[in-house]
């Protein structure tokens, strides 16, 4: 596979660190991204679909799901971002916490607006929420 053009002239790219708030802005603008943990076989990084509400991230899974069996109780990382290859720009913000399983009357007792819609068919009624612990962000742009 050949690197973009722009991967030969670092110098045309400008890092910069996200605050937490435009982190949260891009977090609460993205309904999909990739929980990563450590589960029995090793490293493991998933798709989800998932809502920010307050301090946590909130996604389903099905109750005999590996990530049922192996995020709940755990640190894990979960990750959005926005590339865009031809311009050699993007950024990417990275949550992690000490994710937990919620009661099934979770929805109900957290009042909350909307759940996160899991993409996959089937029973997706386990919630788990991952506090955000750490929050970090960071934004490449050409010169």
């Amino acid at each position: 596979m050949t690197e973009p053009w722009w991967w030969e002239f670092p110098e045309n790219r400008s890092v910069e660190t996200l605050d937490l708030g435009e982190c949260r802005t891009l977090l609460g603008g993205c309904r999909v991204g990739r929980l990563a943990y450590c589960g029995g076989f090793g490293p493991r990084i998933l798709p989800l679909a998932y809502t920010l509400v307050d301090q946590f991230l909130l996604f389903r899974t099905g109750p005999e799901s590996d990530a049922a069996r192996e995020v709940p109780q755990r640190w894990v990382a979960f990750e959005v971002d926005e590339l865009d290859e031809v311009r050699g720009e993007g950024w990417s913000v990275q949550v992690r916490g000490f994710a937990e399983r919620l009661p099934p009357d979770a929805i109900r007792m957290l009042d909350l607006p909307q759940t996160p819609q899991p993409w996959v068919l089937g029973d997706r009624s386990l919630l788990i929420r991952v506090p955000l612990s750490t929050v970090t962000g960071r934004r490449i742009r050409a010169r």
